[in-house]
């Protein structure tokens, strides 16, 4: 039986593994730059998202819209999943 150095001994050295794994995928310029093209797409999309929920509020209309409807179609045909990204339903 291990006794808990031994245990700790051998999570500590996988720990440090996984840090020394990140830490050299954050040297990567390409990861880098990925990294930093998905932040911007994401932001846009939630900008694009929030805009239109805030006008469909105002003009009194669904929440529903094609870009939203589009991407969740893109999600169950590729998980099985069926998901609603409306802001606002309630779960």
């Amino acid at each position: 039986m291990k006794t808990q150095g031994v245990k700790f001994a051998e999570s500590r050295k996988k720990i440090d593994e996984i840090v020394k794994m990140i830490y050299s995928l954050l040297q990567n310029q390409k990861f880098k730059d990925f990294m930093i093209k998905l932040l911007l797409i994401l932001s846009f999309m939630g900008a694009t998202f929030g805009g239109c929920h805030y006008l469909n509020q105002k003009a009194g209309l669904p929440d529903d819209n094609v870009i939203e409807e589009l991407i969740e179609e893109l999600i169950e045909s590729k998980t099985g999943l069926e998901i609603d990204l409306t802001p606002g339903d309630d779960f």
